[in-house]
């Protein structure tokens, strides 16, 4: 899943369209494009990078601090940790308190929060700097903050007992339930299935020691970004920035570097590590941790309740291309076409035709080495589930087997290259642009070309790039009751855990069905050949 800074044109939640007959579209206007901000980058000796993008339009200041690790260098068995740290920063510092710190930020209509994902823990603050003396106090707090958290004792328990509780208001959330589960059933062993916010079993065991060992470790130079955004002057910011972050001693030794530049292998203090694996270039989901799961289709989590009425599902796989890959702009097309908005094939299909959902998209991840996620998702009620899925397989063979013809495709185009200019509208959005980048190690050109990119693949193009999509070799997950069960099984093999048990642990203790009828397996064998030939 996602920080609010990371770029919503890199991790998107796409989907596809209605067919459009194919016929000429009538030429749109070309549309302004934004107007690129000045920015600034520099390195300080300790290793920081700094983005800095003054802007004069509005008395406003963003401040971000942006470290390269997140929930993927946690200890196993801390899951959770990376979070918990999160929620603690602001429960005081060397010089304030807690109620301290609420009542300054208060006072000049600022916030600092920070928040962490599987690739990055970030402080992010902002201020409206309409009393001049205040940017100065809020710089000062935002430092602290960032460098000198005291993570009082007194509010330990507190905190945990709250993201525990958090953790358990999930049970009620069956969409981010599908959504991790689908992480879990994907990816499990690896990084990118363990539970960012924790487990009922991981969060009793941290320890107070252990937000500051994390944060020792992560919260360094080396692999971070410092960005400011907004009314200040450009060459003392410059100077204080210099004077308040260039301690050389800061994260000394920490960092054992990655073969990305800015980036660190392993954190290490002492004897303990936290290894990084998402650091290195080379890096993706484990292939051998997907295929030993291979067998297992379908996932059930059992709700339990009665009178059921929506049954939120997935069907998806790990999506293999990265914004760097030449068939990126053409996969962005396709994947638009079929699940990116109202208008696309399996909303058009499941809502507006059958009436079977709200809402039906195509929801893919994006990253620059590894990706994550690509997925069907819509809820529908019980009795629905499996024409849902079959309605859903149909449209995937089809975008996989056959061109999108040239009108459909003219049409989505022109949607995601129209709406680009509206990710620059404020200072934050064209900051979240621009720092996504820079904490990636993507050159700005990336973004500075991204509607010329999208214009550029033709119908064949779009077609070989959806060739990615592998309908038959997903994995499903459903967020039902444990009768969901028998209607599932022609997709495969089925196994049920409860939630209470996902919450606690993962898929640890999932179980499989037993076949209620064990000498029918050629039947089914031949359900499913009759499943494919109607495909």
């Amino acid at each position: 899943m996602t920080p609010t800074w990371i770029c919503a044109a890199l991790m998107l939640s796409l989907g596809t369209a209605t067919p459009q007959p194919d016929s000429e579209i009538p030429p749109l206007p070309e549309p302004d494009g934004p107007s690129m901000p000045t920015v600034e980058r520099f390195q300080l000796p300790n290793g920081l990078s700094v983005l800095l993008m003054p802007n004069h339009a509005n008395p406003y200041v963003e401040a971000r601090f942006v470290a390269r690790a997140g929930t993927s260098v946690e200890p196993p068995g801390k899951e959770g940790l990376a979070q918990l740290t999160a929620s603690m920063l602001t429960n005081g510092t060397s010089r304030h308190g807690e109620a301290q710190i609420a009542d300054l930020l208060e006072s000049m209509g600022a916030r600092v929060a920070a928040s962490s994902s599987l690739e990055t823990f970030e402080i992010a603050g902002s201020i409206v700097t309409l009393e001049p003396d205040d940017l100065m106090v809020f710089l000062d707090l935002f430092t602290e903050i960032v460098r000198r958290p005291s993570f009082p004792e007194a509010s330990f328990e507190r905190t945990r007992a709250l993201r525990t509780s958090a953790l358990q208001a999930l049970s009620k959330n069956p969409a981010a339930l599908a959504d991790a589960a689908l992480r879990a059933l994907l990816y499990a062993g690896g990084v990118r299935g363990r539970p960012a916010s924790g487990t009922l079993d991981s969060l009793p065991a941290l320890t107070h020691g252990d937000l500051s060992s994390f944060h020792q470790r992560v919260v360094i130079p080396q692999h971070s970004v410092l960005a400011f955004a907004g009314d200040f002057d450009l060459g003392a910011m410059r100077a204080w920035i210099a004077d308040t972050f260039g301690d050389p001693s800061w994260g000394r030794d920490v960092c054992q570097p990655s073969d990305r530049p800015g980036f660190c292998s392993q954190l290490c203090q002492g004897s303990l590590c936290y290894a990084n694996p998402l650091a290195s270039g080379t890096y993706s989901d484990p292939v051998a941790v997907r295929a030993a799961f291979q067998g297992i289709d379908v996932l059930v989590l059992d709700r339990g309740e009665a009178n059921l009425s929506q049954v939120h599902w997935r069907l998806g796989q790990d999506n293999p291309v990265t914004i760097l890959d030449p068939s990126w702009p053409a996969f962005r097309l396709g994947t638009q076409v079929l699940g990116g908005d109202f208008t696309s094939r399996l909303n058009t299909v499941l809502r507006v035709q059958e009436g079977l959902t709200y809402g039906a998209h195509y929801n893919v991840d994006f990253g620059v080495n590894d990706s994550g996620v690509m997925a069907v998702s819509t809820e529908v009620a019980p009795r629905d589930v499996r024409r849902a899925i079959d309605l859903s397989l149909r449209e995937l063979d089809r975008v996989v087997r056959e061109r999108i013809p040239p009108g459909e495709l003219e049409s989505f185009r022109r949607k995601i290259v129209n709406a680009f200019p509206f990710k620059f509208e404020t200072i934050t959005d064209t900051l979240e642009q621009y720092l996504y980048l820079e904490v990636a190690g993507v050159p700005s050109t990336w973004l500075e070309t991204y509607r010329e990119r999208l214009a550029g693949p033709g119908q064949g193009d779009v077609h070989a790039a959806m060739k990615t999509i592998t309908p038959h070799k997903m994995s499903l997950v459903a967020v039902g009751n444990q009768d969901l069960a028998s209607a599932l099984t022609p997709y495969g093999r089925v196994r049920i855990v409860s939630i209470e048990s996902f919450l606690r642990s993962g898929l640890t203790y999932a179980v499989a069905t037993k076949n209620k009828n064990p000498g029918n397996t050629k039947s089914r064998k031949k359900t499913r050949k009759r499943r494919r030939r109607r495909r």
